[in-house]
């Protein structure tokens, strides 16, 4: 963080394993790396993007988890959780066809 008057630019603490217990300690999935939200559920492994090499995400894939990818970070990793409800996809609404009479031109 950078001060927008002085433009003196402070040190941000951060805590230990921070992402791990942000990981951990949620009810829905997020990222193993970034913690985002913004993850959706895949069918099986895409093999263009990377996959996680987090310890936890090893022991998972152990247990058979689910792929999940993260779109911020382009990372495929595991999880038993279910995607949070505000990262599913919106329900799009139903397409409406216009008819035209037979004597508009």
């Amino acid at each position: 963080m950078s001060c927008g008057l002085c433009g003196y630019a402070a040190r941000t603490w951060r805590m230990p394993f921070e992402k791990t217990t942000t990981f951990v300690f949620t009810r829905y999935s997020r990222c193993i790396q970034c913690g985002s939200f913004k993850v959706r559920r895949l069918a099986g492994r895409d093999r263009i993007d990377s996959i996680s090499t987090h310890p936890l995400s090893v022991l998972l894939s152990v247990t058979m988890a689910p792929f999940y990818h993260c779109n911020p970070c382009r990372l495929q990793y595991r999880d038993w959780r279910p995607v949070h409800p505000t990262a599913a996809p919106e329900a799009r609404p139903m397409a409406v066809s216009v008819q035209h009479g037979p004597d508009l031109v």
